[in-house]
C-alpha cells in the first residue's frame, strides 16, 4: 500500500499533486517555502522531503527512533525539524 498525499487548498479545487512515498497513511505535514521543501511524516515511521516546486521526492528518511510519526515542526530560524 502507498499512501498518497493530495495537494490542494480545499476539496473543492482540483488536486495540485499526488505525493508518493509512504507506505502508510500521512500524519504531519509542514513546509518550509524560503528553502523550497515539503516535508511529511507518515504512521510507517518515515519522513519523506520533498520539492516544493516539482513535488518530487528529495529523501527518504527511515529509522529515525519513532514507530510512527505524530507531529512535524519546522524550527523557524534553524535547520531543525521536531519529530514527535
Amino acid at each position: 500500500m502507498t499512501s498518497l498525499l493530495r495537494c490542494g487548498i480545499s476539496s473543492l479545487q482540483p488536486c495540485i499533486a499526488t505525493l508518493e512515498g509512504h507506505t502508510n497513511n500521512v500524519v504531519a505535514v509542514t513546509a518550509i517555502p524560503e528553502d523550497g521543501i515539503i516535508i511529511t511524516g507518515s504512521e510507517d515511521g518515515t519522513i519523506c522531503f520533498w520539492d516544493i516546486n516539482t513535488y518530487k521526492l528529495l529523501e527518504k528518511t527511515l529509522n529515525h527512533g519513532l514507530g510512527r510519526v505524530w507531529v512535524l515542526k519546522f524550527l523557524k530560524g534553524s535547520s531543525q525539524i521536531a519529530i514527535g
